[in-house]
């Protein structure tokens, strides 16, 4: 260690001492050290700061800086802090382990498939295209299924993680039967023009905007905001700025011709982060679960307690989202949609 240290700081020291207590001295070698490191070891691909931050909100036990590079390079994900620190003396034949891949024990395992399933579907839905953590959606479920179908230890062990618990069989189901497959097809198929959200309808699905608007007589804004208030976990009124490139007026005036054709109503709930509500029932829910109106629940495929007063899981969805727009449409034309 010792030798990779004095090689890494041999050429980053200035010729003079005398200038690191220049302004500015401390950080040029800060800076060609950094460049030192990145030629010895190469440079790891770093996500956006908002992407970062978003990831952040996720909560997973795995630190967002090591899912965002989850994402970014699949097949070197950096070894997340902890790991493997309670397996003391390591045995030999892990010794060569180097990447979140390669667990030893439950607990890495479960923070790994933790870390995938919570990670997949919010870069899929709450990133922007061209967002490189969503285009490397796609490489982290081809090896993710790689290593799950090995023979060694790590795959067994990864496969334990993943299908372990309640949720395990629904995570099984949706990696296998098509679902995942789907959702990654949205991602590759490049059909979103960049910088646009899969969240925002007018994107993902503009002939449906336009149906909604034509059957509710509605703006294409107001309709907008309407079918994302019916399926999205979490339509806050930052989020639908966000997804919709909206200013607060813009949003607020799409907002006031819901309320005036009764079709939302308004309120402030806890951790909701909006003040447009379906109409009917509302689910509380602990953090980092969203609360929601249970209405929706199946459509996303979050789970509800016995009463349906609050939200227990919410992880998966069980298909794209302009087929989840569409069902939540269609079940609002068939007259079974959110009412008081």
């Amino acid at each position: 260690m010792l030798e990779r240290r004095e090689v890494l700081l041999a050429d980053v020291m200035p010729t003079d001492p005398a200038d690191l207590w220049e302004p500015g001295g401390l950080a040029r070698v800060a800076e060609r050290t950094a460049a030192a490191w990145a030629e010895q070891h190469g440079a790891r691909p770093h996500a956006p700061w908002s992407t970062w931050q978003s990831a952040v909100a996720l909560q997973t036990r795995m630190p967002a800086t090591h899912l965002c590079h989850l994402f970014l390079d699949p097949a070197n994900a950096t070894l997340p802090p902890r790991f493997y620190l309670r397996v003391w003396p390591c045995p030999p034949e892990h010794r060569h382990l180097r990447t979140a891949w390669d667990v030893m024990g439950d607990y890495d395992a479960e923070t790994v498939a933790d870390a995938f399933f919570a990670g997949l579907p919010w870069a899929y839905a709450d990133l922007p295209a061209g967002d490189p953590v969503r285009t490397g959606a796609p490489e982290v479920v081809h090896h993710l299924r790689k290593v799950l179908a090995g023979r060694d230890s790590p795959a067994r062990v990864l496969h334990s993680g993943v299908t372990r618990g309640n949720r395990g069989s629904r995570r099984l189901d949706w990696l296998t039967d098509g679902t995942c497959d789907r959702v990654i097809a949205r991602i590759t198929a490049d059909d979103l023009p960049p910088g646009r959200y899969e969240s925002d309808p007018r994107a993902c699905a503009p002939a449906l905007v336009t149906d909604v608007a034509a059957t509710l007589d509605l703006p294409e804004d107001s309709a907008t905001v309407y079918l994302q208030l019916l399926l999205l976990p979490v339509p806050s009124d930052r989020n639908v700025r966000r997804w919709n490139a909206w200013t607060p007026a813009r949003h607020k005036a799409a907002a006031a011709e819901l309320v005036a054709r009764g079709l939302v109503v308004e309120d402030r709930r806890a951790r909701a982060g909006r003040t447009l509500f379906l109409p009917g029932p509302w689910a509380h829910a602990k953090k980092p679960l969203p609360p929601m109106e249970p209405w929706k629940a199946p459509l996303i495929g979050a789970q509800l307690s016995a009463d349906d007063s609050e939200v227990k899981a919410s992880e998966l969805l069980p298909g794209t989202l302009p087929e989840l727009f569409t069902e939540a449409w269609r079940l609002v034309r068939k007259g079974e949609g959110p009412t008081a």
